[in-house]
């Protein structure tokens, strides 16, 4: 069994491939990762509401007097 570089693999490939389009792979890989990162993100469930926070915002807007009704 023959063992395989990646790496020297990868740059044989590349060198193949023409600097243009070398760049439109790099961007169009980076776009895919980017895509790819920010849907998991958008999977994380967002962290639950404070319900002090809003009480002591309504406490503060009180004091100073700029509450709005």
């Amino acid at each position: 069994m023959q063992t395989v570089n990646l790496s020297a693999a990868m740059f044989e490939l590349l060198s193949k491939v023409s600097p243009l389009n070398n760049l439109a792979l790099f961007v169009f890989g980076y776009a895919v990762v980017a895509g790819f990162v920010h849907l998991l993100q958008s999977m994380k469930p967002s962290p639950p509401e404070d319900p002090y926070e809003d009480s002591q915002n309504a406490a503060r807007e009180e004091m100073n007097g700029t509450i709005m009704r």
